[in-house]
């Protein structure tokens, strides 16, 4: 099970002093790429003492809906 899970994510798996390295596959690339800017965002919205929890909830929605609009390989508008 765990071995399928890493066949996944990567190849040229390399075990060294307990820490585990691997090249990771092409569709890991743009999530590495893209994390900073989503966790600002978040931690922006998250650490707002002022904000409600209705415009909370509302800018997380939007943070993870454009997420999904980067991610989406279905070209149809987002249920």
């Amino acid at each position: 099970m765990k071995r399928d899970i890493l066949q996944t994510l990567g190849a040229n798996f390399l075990l060294t002093d307990n820490k585990l390295t691997l090249e990771p596959k092409k569709w890991l690339t743009p999530i590495k790429e893209d994390y900073p800017t989503l966790e600002k965002a978040y931690l922006k919205v998250r650490t707002n003492e002022k904000a409600s929890a209705t415009d909370i909830e509302e800018a997380i929605s939007q943070i993870m809906m454009s997420w999904r609009a980067r991610r989406d390989l279905n070209s149809r508008h987002p249920a």
